[in-house]
């Protein structure tokens, strides 16, 4: 949840400092709503919830001696993972070409 943590703050850094446009229109509506920081806080609590919630509960159900929880849980949180790192790399990448 680091890598979320890391999407989230440099995406904050540059709409504030940079005043670069949002393109997630789910997150646009958060921001619009409920201001930058508190949009982009609501829905990173959401998505690493469901992503929480269901891994574990998954990782309980389903896992059995040819397939560990361990591995229901490397299945279960890379997405969230890979997805908040490539979106803060790409964001630094951005913010470095302005």
């Amino acid at each position: 949840m680091i890598a979320k943590l890391l999407d989230m703050t440099v995406t904050i850094y540059g709409l504030t400092l940079y005043n670069v446009a949002e393109l997630n229109p789910v997150a646009v509506s958060a921001m619009d709503l409920l201001g930058i920081l508190w949009g982009l806080l609501f829905l990173s609590i959401i998505t690493t919830g469901v992503v929480i919630l269901t891994t574990e509960f998954a990782a309980v159900r389903y896992s059995t001696p040819s397939l560990p929880a361990l591995y229901i849980r490397l299945l279960g949180y890379s997405p969230l993972t890979v997805i908040s790192l490539g979106a803060a790399v790409h964001n630094v990448a951005l913010l470095n070409s302005l």
